[in-house]
């Protein structure tokens, strides 16, 4: 059966599925509405207008709240269940794109730009979450990062390779396609990069 969803008044740019609740999904449109879904029914759960677009929206692993980088250049964090604004912070100094997400445990990640063009990576303590932990400067190319985690990869590399290193940035190459970055954000945990 097709179900049509007309929460939105103009185009939809992002949508995302709740990890835990098959049937619930989280959408950013241009009108600047963040839209939650029950897609079986058919039916609104949640809807929050913000001043600027969403370039990303990401659930926690427990479905329970949504992270989004605006252009506005905030990393917002909303609680689903009391659909309010839980934190929100600068992510970084452009309005280029930029995306953010849930990493292990208290911290957040998000990919950008700085001031000077230069592509960033940022991690966030959410229990302080004004200033960010760490800032790795990458690289000036202009294309946006894609960020990618893989549990099981990140454990058998944190197992059985990584944990005998003590650098902060690994990066493996795979030809001339791609290369990899592991990069250290807590004692014995590691995010992975595509580029």
């Amino acid at each position: 059966k097709t179900q049509r969803l007309t929460g939105h008044k103009k185009k939809v740019n992002i949508i995302q599925w709740n990890p835990v609740v098959s049937e619930v999904i989280a959408s950013f449109g241009n009108d600047n509405d963040l839209l939650i879904s029950d897609i079986t029914k058919g039916d609104e759960i949640f809807r929050l207008h913000t001043e600027d677009p969403g370039f990303n929206i990401e659930w926690n692993s427990t479905g329970s709240q949504i992270i989004s980088s605006l252009k506005s250049k905030n990393i917002t964090i909303w609680d689903v269940r009391s659909l309010s604004v839980v934190s929100s912070t600068l992510g970084h100094d452009t309005a280029k794109i930029q995306r953010s997400g849930f990493a292990d445990g208290d911290y957040i990640y998000s990919s950008g730009h700085n001031s000077k063009g230069f592509r960033e990576i940022k991690l966030f303590d959410r229990r302080n979450f004004k200033d960010s932990v760490q800032s790795y400067k990458l690289d000036s190319l202009q294309g946006m990062l894609s960020n990618y985690y893989d549990n099981l990869l990140i454990e058998n590399y944190t197992d059985d390779w990584l944990s005998d290193r003590d650098n902060l940035e690994i990066p493996i190459e795979y030809g001339d396609q791609f290369f990899i970055t592991f990069l250290k954000i807590t004692s014995g945990a590691y995010k992975l990069w595509v580029q």
